[in-house]
């Protein structure tokens, strides 16, 4: 994979340089869209009352979770994942969202 800062070719939106992701997920069915729509408001809500969590997540790739995902602007196969995770090692990718 190649090096890419993820955020490098947005265009900001704010002076205070935040992005805005446009995320498509497909090829899931209902349960799976549940799972993730309660992440998503766990994270929404997180910031909204400033308060920092940690959730656990477990995806079975070789099972019927096989999620189709588009970042807007994003080649999600350029992302390097090799500072974060390393498969050999340990099967967990650890992430601090704005810690």
């Amino acid at each position: 994979m190649k090096h890419i800062k993820v955020f490098e070719d947005f265009l900001t939106e704010a002076e205070d340089g935040t992005v805005t992701l446009n995320v498509t997920i497909s090829n899931i069915d209902q349960s799976t869209a549940d799972d993730f729509l309660k992440m998503f408001a766990f994270m929404h809500w997180t910031g909204a009352v400033g308060a920092g969590r940690s959730f656990k997540a477990y995806f079975d790739g070789d099972g019927h979770f096989r999620p189709k995902i588009k970042v807007e602007g994003i080649d999600l196969e350029d992302v390097d994942l090799t500072g974060d995770y390393d498969d050999e090692k340990d099967d967990t990718l650890d992430l601090g969202f704005g810690a």
